[in-house]
């Protein structure tokens, strides 16, 4: 078993920050097409004249139900990558002692922390929101059809939800920059001239 971590640490390493983008780009997405519904709300406000007949926001909100699950599932793919990576990781550099001796993984592994506890944000927030109140995180009723044809939908929620996501990508690219550094001796992050946020 020991062995199996330390040989697949190379494999798995990329997969927290794939999960993430997954999760953070399919976010954007639904979050997109509820803005365009917003607008389409606001258009028929002021022109009084339909924009979108019932058929298509009905067919909007199932897309944004649909990207906002992929992004869930996004999200606890990269958290499972994380644990995977976390543990693999540890033992391909021989034990936490010897991990925390080094200051590139020294900075991994609390950076690692980091990112384990905020990743946990919105994956339990998509669960409350949609066990507790039967809603997606964007605002709709489950099966895609909103209670009205516009409810408000950009509120708290999904602020925190691509907030959170926002940071837990700026942590693993931090997380993957250090591990260049230390196999390679030098970072992608330096070639833009960020190099400044990795130990020196």
């Amino acid at each position: 078993m020991v062995d199996l971590l330390q040989n697949i640490h190379p494999a798995v390493i990329h997969f927290p920050l794939a999960g993430i983008l997954v999760a953070f780009g399919s976010g954007v997405i639904a979050l997109l097409i509820g803005i365009f519904l917003d607008i389409a709300k606001y258009y028929e406000g002021k022109k009084k004249k339909k924009f979108l007949s019932k058929e298509n926001i009905e067919r909007a909100w199932r897309f944004i139900d649909r990207f906002e699950f992929t992004s869930w599932v996004g999200a606890v793919m990269g958290e499972g990558g994380l644990i995977i990576a976390g543990l693999s990781g540890i033992y391909a550099s021989n034990g936490i002692d010897a991990a925390v001796n080094n200051k590139y993984l020294a900075f991994k592994v609390q950076l690692s922390i980091y990112l384990f506890f905020i990743l946990l944000v919105p994956i339990m927030l998509k669960l409350y929101v949609g066990i507790v109140h039967k809603k997606s995180i964007f605002g709709t009723e489950r099966g895609g059809v909103p209670p009205n044809p516009y409810p408000v939908t950009y509120r708290v929620p999904p602020a925190l939800y691509l907030l959170t996501l926002a940071i837990c990508a700026v942590l693993a690219v931090l997380i993957g920059g250090a591990g260049g550094k230390l196999v390679y001796g030098h970072s992608v992050l330096e070639e833009f001239g960020l190099g400044f946020l990795l130990p020196s």
